[in-house]
């Protein structure tokens, strides 16, 4: 046992008296006051002295709740447990001898029958085996508490010459002794094991909590520092390709026009890694918003299965889909972002055999099978696939075999939705992954036919500048540049305030605002675009760009409704949010 848990035992023990003090020691009084009426009323006598010794013991008890009311408005009485315990001790040692007194100015007085004495010794065995749940559970207390009148009572019976007084004390104190103290052992054991379990649940039940703390500032820091490296990484990449979308523009040359694919390529590498990141960012952040459905589950299969059927087909993998005409409830898009990691997961770890998808129907339930003929996953591992960029059999981390975060989505995204992943797996002979979904009792949603607005070409200028917001040159430079291409007149700048100059100097309003998240001396796009906005009587159409993963970041982002794409940008998704935003206006 530790050696403060001894203490705090000690400290509950005292703790425990005090809180069984008053009740005891206001009992023993009555006991007191009614064998004082018993004697009036049985044998006509008042026995002399007996109401000095009645004030003492009501003048003990009346210290003992003081004492115990102190204690109970203590700061902090387990600090001083030792202090309390004796104060205590001495109030129950005390009450022991008025009792024992009380025992010699009864039986010596002459004046009591046999059998008034006989019920005052049954009265003090009887408080002896009483005080038990009081004292016993501190013995110091329950010693000083039964001894004392017995001690005392028999040193004044064994100068009597009555055999019929020392037989009476014999069988009353031994057996009152005896039971008390048999008793006491094995109640205080009780009591005190009791306390140290407690106590020691308790450090256990602290111990989880500092290391869920440390837990959750190790997640954070690593959090903070993916977010800083993502951001700074995202920036130069966002550069990069705005520059390669330029040359790509501008180059006819085949050969130059080859390596800038290549170029493109590689960029279309790091962004699909930047994208997962900010996939478990949006989802830590709790930013994605469920919006669930009815829908049918066989399109959404079909759809998958056809993206992935080029690749499967390459490996010399069959990819089997069983139909499925039911309806399922849920979020359709964030179910197909699951179960596509699921089918690419398995083509991609499949090199003979087949992948097969399919659907078993259960009570309310559809489950959802994607099983594989791959090599399968050792139980030792299979926890810990759902890690971010923990992969098996990829130690050199080849980016063919993916990135290690599709199942690290899904586990997320399946919390999200309350959608369970079931994985099973046989080393040698293959996986299944399972997602159980909720049938629906409605009827498949079917999107109503709208005539969208008519709107410009993709890209197609207004006559109005963009107004470009980016403290990276390399970025300005470049959105310049591609912008331009795209028939736009641009205006640049590094910040809000030189932002608000350029606008100033122009003196025309701005047909779209592209401004960054981030920008120098704490300035934040969010309130760099409602300020610019303010400058005109009809809001500017503004598009909110960001490198930040932080999920802080992105819950701010989201919360002041301005559409936000992230870097580094798919320049065919920026045209599209550009074209709905100028021809909208809104």
């Amino acid at each position: 046992m530790r050696p403060d848990n001894l203490n705090r035992i000690r400290a509950a023990q005292v703790r425990s008296l005090y809180r069984g003090a008053p009740a005891a020691t206001s009992i023993a009084l009555a006991f007191a006051v009614t064998f004082m009426v018993t004697v009036r009323f049985a044998d006509g006598v008042v026995v002399p002295g007996s109401l000095v010794w009645l004030g003492v013991l009501a003048a003990d008890v009346g210290v003992r709740l003081w004492l115990s009311v102190r204690f109970a408005r203590a700061a902090d009485p387990d600090d001083s447990w030792q202090v309390w315990a004796a104060w205590f001790v001495a109030g129950s040692l005390f009450e022991g001898c008025t009792w024992g007194a009380g025992a010699i100015l009864f039986a010596g007085s002459g004046l009591l029958s046999d059998r008034l004495v006989f019920l005052y010794d049954l009265m003090l065995c009887g408080m002896a085996v009483g005080g038990l749940p009081t004292y016993g559970i501190y013995p110091p207390a329950l010693y000083a508490f039964i001894l004392p009148p017995w001690i005392l009572y028999a040193g004044w019976s064994a100068l009597q010459p009555s055999e019929f007084q020392r037989a009476l004390l014999v069988f009353f104190a031994s057996g009152s002794i005896a039971v008390a103290l048999l008793t006491r052992r094995s109640f205080s054991d009780l009591i005190q094991e009791s306390l140290r379990l407690r106590f020691e649940n308790l450090d256990l039940i602290d111990d989880l909590r500092i290391q869920k703390e440390r837990a959750d500032q190790a997640s954070t820091a690593k959090s903070r520092f993916l977010a800083a490296a993502s951001h700074d990484l995202r920036q130069p990449m966002h550069a990069l390709g705005l520059f390669v979308a330029a040359l790509d523009q501008r180059v006819t040359d085949p050969e130059l026009r080859r390596l800038i694919e290549q170029a493109r390529g590689s960029v279309e590498a790091m962004d699909r890694l930047f994208a997962a990141l900010l996939d478990i960012s949006r989802l830590d952040a709790n930013v994605i918003e469920v919006k669930p459905r009815a829908f049918a589950i066989q399109p959404v299969l079909e759809r998958l299965c056809r993206d992935h059927a080029g690749e499967a087909a390459a490996k010399g993998v069959r990819l089997v889909l069983h139909p499925c005409s039911l309806t399922v409830m849920t979020d359709p898009l964030l179910l197909e972002r699951i179960l596509g990691n699921l089918i690419a997961n398995a083509v991609r770890y499949t090199e003979a055999g087949r992948v097969v998808v399919g659907c078993r129907r259960g009570p309310g339930r559809l489950r959802i099978a994607v099983l594989d003929t791959g090599p399968g996953i050792p139980p030792a591992e299979q926890e810990r696939v759902f890690e971010e960029f923990h992969q098996l059999g990829n130690p050199a981390r080849d980016r063919a075999a993916g990135l290690g975060l599709g199942l690290a989505i899904v586990r997320r995204l399946s919390v999200l939705l309350a959608l369970p992943v079931t994985l099973r797996s046989v080393p040698g002979r293959g996986t299944a992954m399972t997602v159980e979904v909720k049938l629906a009792t409605l009827p498949a949603w079917v999107a109503p036919s709208v005539p969208g607005p008519a709107v410009a070409p993709v890209g197609a200028p207004t006559g109005a500048p963009v107004l470009v917001i980016d403290d990276e040159a390399a970025i300005r430079e470049g959105m310049q540049a591609v912008l331009s291409g795209w028939g736009h007149e641009v205006v640049v700048a590094a910040s809000g305030t030189e932002a608000g100059l350029r606008v100033t100097e122009d003196g025309r309003r701005p047909g779209l605002i592209l401004c960054d998240f981030r920008l120098p001396r704490n300035e934040d796009g969010i309130t760099v675009i409602r300020e610019l906005q303010r400058r005109w009587a009809a809001p500017v159409p503004a598009i909110l760009i960001t490198g930040d993963t932080a999920p802080d970041r992105l819950a701010e982002a989201r919360a002041s409704g301005l559409l936000l794409l992230h870097k580094p940008l798919a320049l065919g998704k920026l045209r599209a949010a550009m074209n709905a935003l100028m021809a909208t206006g809104s």
